[in-house]
């Protein structure tokens, strides 16, 4: 608890005293831009690929440890267990794979990386369904979590590329 409130004022001291650069673009008023923004297909399609990634990962963070402890299931495991699958397996795939897969698909196209992380996704994930001893889960888990893991600053930048000039709203809305 006191390194959390020491981190918290240490956080706090390094904003207080970092000097902020004005804004680079002119200022608009809220609300401007907005028709031209909705009026693109290309932002509805965007939008909806972000809708359902968000959807997968966060699904997957809900449902992955009830069904690894399901007694019915194929991997049985115990709620510790789970839990830290979930934990270290997942999460430290989508870690791994922003730092490490990134620097191997810097150089794709966006929508080609769009369609191999969304199959590899799907196939990642019905993998985890299939398998049942916890090695497997494991590496099963830790796989979909770096199948996951360029898609969304993968789909942002594609919002940077489409609305150069009011990417900042398109992101926000």
């Amino acid at each position: 608890c006191y390194m959390l409130a020491a981190l918290v004022v240490v956080t706090f001291l390094v904003h207080a005293t970092t000097a902020m650069p004005p804004p680079a673009g002119a200022a608009q008023s809220v609300g401007r831009g907005y028709s031209d923004l909705l009026a693109r297909p290309e932002f509805y399609l965007l939008a909806f690929q972000l809708f359902l990634y968000v959807g997968v990962e966060v699904g997957t963070s809900s449902w992955l440890t009830k069904y690894l402890q399901d007694p019915q299931g194929p991997a049985r495991l115990s709620d510790r267990v789970a839990n830290n699958i979930l934990s270290f397996g997942f999460a430290g795939g989508i870690l791994v794979g922003r730092v490490v897969v990134s620097r191997f698909i810097s150089g794709l196209a966006e929508w080609k990386v769009t369609l191999v992380a969304s199959a590899a996704i799907a196939a990642t994930t019905y993998g985890m369904l299939q398998v049942s001893s916890q090695t497997a889960v494991i590496l099963a888990v830790f796989c979909a979590g770096l199948a996951m893991a360029p898609m969304f600053p993968t789909l942002l930048a594609m919002v940077g590329n489409v609305f150069t000039q009011n990417a900042a709203q398109a992101l926000g809305t």
